[in-house]
């Protein structure tokens, strides 16, 4: 019996010790489970422990400093009122009493060295502990120095293994040996700092020694805290070895704090007891099971300094490769760095959450402020993809609740919402900044102290505002979006209000943001007596941005205009600026496919095609490695191309040659996130949906080229290839999304499934005629209404103009390209494809060489631009052209149609009443519903526009093949798509002049104009109708008719047409059938004028009007 009490009240010292609960009154329990006061405890183990009242003094000793310090910390921080104080990085006494109290640890002190004890360590880590409390930093080391080795006391604590079946008790001991030791190591390092404060080095070599004690502590302590099956981690252990915790976080907080101060951050080796990273490795190991209350702020420095050093180390290794290929891209996963990054900083969200409240007047949670600019800093480090931004809007969200009105959450919010693909809420965060920020600014104008963010900040923001404004109100159709500009233009001139004379680069980026403002105004206004003088004032700004400070969107921006037709038009300079962009920017797609579009504006065909085919491999894959080989480096060449002996084949920077860069470094407080913040983009990086879209707009423009200089039997080539490039390209983005019920039968339909294109073709583009050849075009349109082909690009309606679909609607439309039904008043048989899903021989050679040729530098591209201009009339063409029928054949029963049913496809797809009777096969199975989300929705909508334009564009090459029925199948293709596409009907309108039937093709056209009024192509055709020889009804010109004409035509000419020759060509016909030969004369010359500058598609559908 008397050693079962022994065993018991040894465990229970132990145990209260370690878990260091030392304001409980009673810590410990009696074998019958009476609860004991830590006096009590003290007695009672002195009176079944005999021979050990040396261990009990101690401990009791150590309670009594323990509850000293307690006190002493709890008093010198304070209230919670006040604003929030800085992270602690220095010691400002740590583990030392002040003075008032410092009479009760002598006393104890005086016991503990009158204290006879066989155990000289157990005295020198008490008495070592009581010198440090007291000041004593010169004692406290003298103590330890006694102690032969506290960084192998290890080796004397019995191993885990050992003790599992001796009980808790000497676990416990073996718990408080450790506590100890790293208490020592900790104080004696503590010492150390308040002795030497300049040599951080020393006090980090006395912190080494608690390195091993650090990985025995990781790897069996922690074990009992690892989390339950439902994630929630069990911090009973926690509770168990509260003191050693104690130790181990101080420990860690100062030497991560010397370590930041003294060691770059660029150092990975973790072997080193000078690497940052080793002990943040070890930080991590244990802090994942420590509770968010705990020692709030020492771990509040460490997350900051964790996630600070992350940023600068990956910021400074992605700034050296800015000049290599990119290794991510949009869509792909994010960098590996990240994922450790996102765990500390849900540790400190957790932290923030726990011990963060909301700020009272007057006040800001700077905290919660300063982790937001952590976060956008990670995001901009690993790419600034807007694919990857919904981690940080949720911490944004997050801190909307802990912070009032913070103009610096509303300006990560803006740009954030913005290239994740929710316009509306980065409009409601941007006037909310300006709101705000303009609030402060008139408040301290006025002698009244308030917050507000810098003029930098102020200027950088509403210039990217104005121009977000300014892309938003782009995409909205006809004079949708005009007070968006105007807001955009009142942005523009608030921030001059700020922007300092000294500030170049403010002033370019404000100067290419007015321009974009008057650009985008001259547009959406379609006010004619204007419009010249707002594309002055654009160009105007655009040269002054480029002059001030060139970059590449200025260069852009300002090739645009150059491009554009107006006084100022030259496509020699606008070519030139365009390179400027492509050099300073060569992975922006854009870039290349202006330059192409240029290029054909100027008839050098060759050169064009060789810059679509480079642009190609942007954002594509790199190819892989050969049988394990690596691809060899360039080695450094002289003039004549040959090799320098002697010199290294890479040029990367040597280790010794870099300059060390640390995360703290001589500050005296944690410096402010906001310096980690990249400067202001050009214009965000593309998102994976928008690098999609680039490509493919580029590709058509491609086929556009194939078909000038090939015909639309190499235009019907070229499209085979970008069916299977788009299917390859939906099937590696959105597998999760997909259902598995459908992967068999779209695997099938691979060669047919489409992407986007807002720029698709009605008619086949023509070679710019002769001045003679445009005089007499009228003369030569006869019977053959077709014989002038149309070039004219339908406008982009906006996803918004669209009413809402259903879920199944939006998962049809965006999951399965190809419907399962012809349906229709002529129904087509049903016919099984035959296609192949394996690759053209050509396609499969052309990947082949890709994979062994390298990315040609632009010089190399300029030597092809002057070379090989090519007339239409000698480019040789194919006789041959690709059978289109198998990607036009259902793979089943099933599909909505409404161009001869009428029906609309939400109705087919809704009820199944409403589906045809004739066909016996049930209807396909419900889909599950997706949730609503406005940026999710947007983008399917233009996924769906996009679908749709692209089966319309392969319609037109159908009937340009003579191949009418498949024209008509792709028609009700694309219709499925999107029911709301007014370029449907125009290509419907179009099949029905090719059959003959002018009656319909005009009610075609009339429902196109009814979807949207502002509709170019649909306009120019109708007009086309009414102005045909034979008439609408066969029985010759009517008057009505060419009044009609011209009506439409000059209106048209005044608002979204002014800048399309096909306008202004029928516009002379009509004036010359009422006889106005002046007015038609004028007309002509203005068609002339702007078709002898024109490109195979228009600036505006392939790439829009600004970044």
């Amino acid at each position: 019996m008397a050693l079962a009490k022994d065993k018991h009240y040894w465990g229970q010292l132990r145990s209260a010790l370690t878990g260091g609960n030392w304001e409980s009154n009673l810590p410990a329990k009696a074998p019958n489970a009476t609860a004991l006061s830590w006096s009590e405890l003290f007695r009672k183990f002195n009176k079944h422990c005999t021979g050990h009242r040396d261990v009990a003094e101690v401990a009791s000793q150590t309670h009594a400093l323990a509850l000293l310090l307690l006190v002493a910390t709890r008093k010198s921080s304070g209230s919670d009122e006040g604003p929030v104080p800085a992270l602690p990085i220095a010691i400002d006494g740590e583990c030392v009493l002040p003075e008032g109290r410092r009479d009760d640890a002598r006393q104890g002190l005086d016991v503990l060295q009158k204290l006879h004890s066989t155990n000289s360590n157990m005295m020198n880590h008490a008495l070592a502990y009581y010198a440090y409390a007291l000041g004593d930093a010169e004692g406290c080391i003298a103590y330890l120095d006694k102690i032969p080795d506290i960084g192998a006391l290890q080796s004397s604590i019995p191993t885990a293994s050992a003790t599992d079946g001796l009980g808790p008790s000497l676990q416990d001991g073996r718990a408080w040996a450790l506590t100890e030791a790293m208490r020592s190591i900790c104080i004696k390092g503590m010492a150390y700092e308040s002795l030497h404060p300049g040599d951080h080095r020393s006090a980090i070599q006395q912190y080494a020694e608690a390195l091993p004690l650090l990985s025995l502590i990781k790897s069996e302590l922690t074990i009992s805290s690892t989390p339950s099956s439902t994630g929630a981690i069990d911090f009973s252990s926690f509770t168990r070895y509260r003191e050693l915790w104690r130790w181990v976080d101080r420990l860690l907080w100062r030497a991560i704090v010397l370590v930041a101060r003294c060691c770059d951050v660029l150092n990975d080796d973790m072997t080193l007891p000078e690497s940052l990273w080793t002990w943040l490795n070890h930080y991590s190991a244990v802090s994942a099971f420590w509770p968010p209350d705990f020692h709030s702020e020492h771990r509040s420095t460490i997350c900051v300094l964790y996630l600070r050093s992350l940023v600068l180390k990956h910021g400074q290794t992605s700034n050296e490769s800015t000049n290599l290929p990119s290794t991510s891209a949009p869509g792909t996963k994010p960098p590996p760095w990240v994922h450790i990054a996102r765990v500390v900083i849900q540790e400190y969200h957790a932290i923030l959450t726990a011990s963060s409240k909301f700020p009272r007047a007057g006040e800001r949670n700077t905290r919660v402020e300063d982790f937001v600019d952590l976060c956008v800093a990670v995001w901009e480090t690993s790419g600034a993809y807007g694919d990857h931004a919904g981690w940080v809007i949720d911490i944004l969200w997050w801190a909307t609740r802990l912070t009032f009105n913070s103009f610096r959450i509303y300006r990560h919010m803006t740009r954030l919402f913005y290239v994740s693909g929710d316009p509306e809420l980065a409009k409601r965060t941007l006037r909310l900044y300006v709101q705000v920020v303009s609030k402060a600014h008139q408040a301290s104008d006025a002698g009244v102290g308030a917050d507000a963010d810098t003029d930098r900040q102020w200027v950088e923001t509403l210039a990217s505002g104005a121009r977000m404004l300014c892309d938003i109100a782009s995409s909205l159709p006809g004079l949708e979006g005009v007070e968006l500009v105007r807001e955009a233009g009142t942005l523009v001139e608030k921030a001059k209000t700020r922007l300092a004379a000294e500030e170049v680069g403010l002033a370019a980026s404000i100067a290419l943001a007015e321009g974009v403002y008057n650009s985008i105004l001259a547009l959406k206004e379609q006010n004619p007596h204007f419009r010249p003088e707002r594309f002055a004032s654009a160009h105007k700004a655009f040269m002054k941005s480029v002059e001030l400070c060139g970059t590449p969107a200025g260069f852009f921006h300002l090739a645009v205009s150059l491009a554009r037709p107006s006084d100022d038009q030259d496509l020699d300079a606008a070519i030139s600026y365009t390179a400027f962009a492509m050099e300073g920017d060569p992975k922006e797609i854009r870039y290349w496919h202006l330059m192409a579009l240029l290029l054909s504006a100027k008839e050098q065909w060759q050169a064009a095609r060789a810059i679509v085919e480079e642009a190609e491999q942007i954002g594509e894959p790199q190819p892989e490695p050969i049988d394990g080989l690596t691809p060899i480096a360039e080695l450094p060449t002289v003039e004549d191309g040959s090799t320098i002996d002697g010199l290294p084949s890479s040029s990367t920077a040597r280790p010794y040659d870099k300059q060390p860069i640390y995360a703290l470094g001589d500050e005296a407080e944690v410096p402010s996130s906001d310096d980690l913040l990249k400067p202001a983009l050009d214009h965000p990086p593309p998102s994976q949906q928008d690098l999609l879209e680039h490509s493919l707009q580029l590709r058509m423009t491609q086929i556009a080229l194939t078909e000038y200089m090939d015909g639309p039997e190499g235009a019907a080539e070229q499209g085979v290839e970008i069916f299977q490039w788009v299917a390859e390209k939906r099937n590696g983005s959105t597998d999760s999304q997909r259902r598995a019920s459908l992967d068999v039968r779209r695997s099938q339909d691979l060669h047919s499934t489409t992407g986007m294109s807002t720029g698709g073709h009605s008619a086949r583009p023509t070679v710019k005629p002769s001045g003679q050849e445009a005089a007499k075009a009228e003369d030569d349109h006869t019977a053959n209404s077709s014989s002038i082909p149309i070039t004219v690009s339908p406008a982009t309606p906006s996803e918004q103009s669209h009413p809402p679909l259903s879920a199944a609607q939006e998962k049809i439309a965006a999951e399965n390209p190809l419907p399962d039904r012809l349906s229709g008043g002529s129904r087509l048989s049903d016919r099984h494809s035959t296609h192949s899903r394996s690759r053209p021989k050509r396609m499969q050679q052309a990947l082949k060489d890709r994979v062994h040729q390298g990315h040609a530098r632009l010089s190399t591209i300029s030597k092809k631009l002057g070379s090989g201009v090519v007339r239409n009339g000698s480019l040789k063409r194919s006789r041959s052209a690709p059978d289109f029928d198998s990607m036009l054949r259902p793979a089943s029963a099933y599909q909505a149609s409404s161009i001869h049913s009428r029906r609309r496809v939400s109705a087919m797809m809704s009820s199944p009443d409403l589906q045809d009777t004739q066909t016996p096969m049930p209807p396909p199975p419900a889909l599950p519903p997706i949730e609503s989300n406005s940026s999710a929705n947007s983008r399917t909508a233009r996924e769906r526009r996009l679908l749709s334009d692209l089966w319309l564009m392969s319609a037109a090459t159908f009937r340009r093949l003579d191949k009418i029925e498949q024209a008509r199948g792709a028609i009700q293709e694309a219709e499925v798509r999107d029911e709301n596409n007014p370029a449907v009907w125009v290509q419907l309108g179009l099949y029905y002049t090719a059959l003959g039937r002018t009656e319909a093709a005009v009610e075609s056209l009339q429902k196109a104009l009814f979807i949207s009024p502002d509709d170019v192509p649909a306009s120019i055709h109708l007009c086309r109708l009414y102005l045909s020889e034979e008439g609408l009804h066969g029985q010759g010109l009517e008057s009505d008719s060419v009044d009609l004409a011209a009506g439409i035509l000059t209106r048209l000419s005044k608002t979204a047409g002014w800048d399309v020759p096909e306008v202004w060509f029928y516009l002379a016909r009509a004036a010359g059938y009422q006889g106005q030969k002046a007015r038609q004369r004028e007309c002509l010359t203005k068609a002339l004028k702007l078709s002898e500058k024109r490109g195979v598609r228009e600036i505006g559908a392939a790439l829009g009007w600004c970044l």
